[in-house]
């Protein structure tokens, strides 16, 4: 169905290019499992009757049998470190807070972005955490606990994040 997708514009062709990649990605790591005789398979969360139609935090979901083992979010996007920021200081309502996808087990990101990614989120956390003792030596605790907060997330992140096993370009050709 992906191909019959209309194609507007750059951000439309790589919002296009992850669900390629999530079908791809799904595709290869079922092949690897299947090939190293291991039990656990990968479906899109879409493809589960449970999560219904582009959940809007699981993209994939690893299983053995009935039991799931893990969740990932998919994403790749033209500016990661904007998509990092929204996921760790989102706040309240919108397209800006993307703070939900903490809630899966793993950030998939493409190969060429994961070392970037893992490096922005330290550089954030460690940023954030100076900023929180400025503050909070200058008496504004409530100010000094939300920068905290997000430095929390950054670290958080950066656990989460994990190679999808394909580079930016590549979902973009297999669309």
């Amino acid at each position: 169905k992906i191909h019959k997708y209309k194609i507007s514009n750059e951000n439309n062709i790589n919002q296009q290019a992850g669900f390629s990649a999530e079908v791809a990605s799904v595709a290869k790591k079922n092949a690897e499992a299947i090939i190293e005789g291991k039990l656990n398979r990968f479906a899109r969360s879409e493809d589960i009757a449970k999560y219904g139609k582009n959940h809007n935090t699981i993209d994939i979901v690893e299983l053995i049998g009935e039991n799931e083992i893990s969740t990932s979010q998919m994403k790749f996007v033209s500016n990661p470190d904007e998509l990092l920021r929204k996921i760790a200081c989102g706040e309240g309502e919108g397209k800006n807070n993307l703070s939900r996808y903490l809630d899966a087990d793993k950030l998939e990101v493409p190969t060429d972005q994961v070392k970037h990614m893992k490096k922005r989120c330290r550089d954030e956390a460690s940023n954030l955490r100076q900023q929180a003792q400025y503050v909070k030596g200058n008496g504004n605790l409530k100010l000094a606990e939300k920068l905290s907060k997000h430095a929390d997330n950054y670290e958080i992140l950066e656990t989460k994040i994990t190679d999808s096993g394909i580079t930016a370009q590549e979902a973009i050709e297999y669309r």
